[in-house]
Formats: C-alpha cells, sequence, structure tokens
C-alpha cells in the first residue's frame, strides 16, 4: 500500500490560520475608521447595506475566529467555541466604542445587536459544515 496514501494530510502552518483572521480584523477596523462623508444627508435610522456589512462583516470573522481557535486547540470544545464567540463579541463592542470619536461615524446599539447575530449564524454555519457527513 501506498505510504502517502494512508498518512494524514499536512497540517497548515499557522500562519494560514492567523493571518485570514487578522488580515479580516484590519479590513473591518479599516472600514470602521473611515469618516463617512456623506453622514450629514442622510437620515436617522439604519439602512440595508448597514445591516447586511455589519452582518457579513461578523459572520466572517467568527468563522475565521472558530478556525483558528479550533487549529489552536486541535479540537472543538463548548469552551474553545465559547472563547472564539467571545472574541467576536468583545470585538463588536470595541469596534462600536472606537467609531465614537470618528466624524459622521457614532456608537450605535442597533449596529452591536445586528453584530451578534452575525456572530450567531457564522457560529450555526461553521458548526454545521463540520459537522456534514
Amino acid at each position: 500500500m501506498d505510504r502517502a496514501a494512508t498518512s494524514p494530510p499536512p497540517r497548515r502552518s499557522a500562519l494560514g490560520y492567523w493571518l485570514p483572521l487578522l488580515g479580516w480584523v484590519a479590513v473591518m477596523l479599516y472600514c470602521t475608521s473611515v469618516p463617512d462623508p456623506y453622514a450629514p444627508l442622510k437620515t436617522q435610522g439604519t439602512t440595508l447595506s448597514n445591516v447586511l456589512g455589519h452582518l457579513f462583516g461578523f459572520v466572517v470573522l467568527t468563522i475565521l475566529a472558530l478556525r483558528w481557535w479550533r487549529f489552536r486547540t486541535g479540537e472543538w470544545t463548548r469552551r474553545r467555541v465559547l472563547q472564539a464567540v467571545g472574541f467576536c463579541l468583545l470585538y463588536a463592542l470595541l469596534d462600536e466604542l472606537h467609531q465614537i470619536p470618528i466624524p459622521g461615524r457614532s456608537f450605535d446599539v442597533l449596529d452591536l445587536l445586528v453584530d451578534a447575530v452575525g456572530v450567531v449564524v457564522g457560529t450555526v454555519l461553521t458548526h454545521a459544515w463540520h459537522r456534514r457527513p
């Protein structure tokens, strides 16, 4: 029997796991650090594009965070999942706080709630992906 066919596939390096997570955090931080030049023209309230942006951003962040936590430990445990989810929720809170001094940006509780929904969706999608036959 061919030895290569029976040996497990090589594990990716840590860079392949933490670099996408770090890169996504950097993209999200950049996007929320840019002043909103159209803020005076907008009415108060949340737009669909804003909701979808937050949702998408935190779904991806959660998937990447869960992927990193699993790589670090080599296993899925409730504790590890909660750590990754906690990281994402803390990031959501810090992201909203950091927007306070930026022109055209503000702390928005609704954005924070949408971020939390994104974390839940990302967790469910990751769990479903790893449970598939």
